[in-house]
């Protein structure tokens, strides 16, 4: 059975430059989790957000 999504234990790269590299990585460290952590609850927090300021706009869940 094939599936799709965080818990599939899919990896992928994301390209970033050396700065965001580095805080990314400190931060992790700091907190003791993984970088996908990090990203993973950086990006709900963002999401959050934009949805508190209304502005939420019809999207795919699933994009390529």
């Amino acid at each position: 059975m094939v599936c799709c999504g965080w818990d599939a234990g899919l990896n992928t790269t994301v390209t970033v430059d050396g700065e965001t590299r580095r805080r990314l990585k400190r931060l992790a460290a700091v907190l003791d989790e993984t970088q996908g952590d990090i990203v993973r609850k950086a990006l709900a927090l963002y999401e959050s957000r934009l949805k508190a300021q209304g502005a939420e706009r019809r999207v795919p869940k699933r994009v390529a």
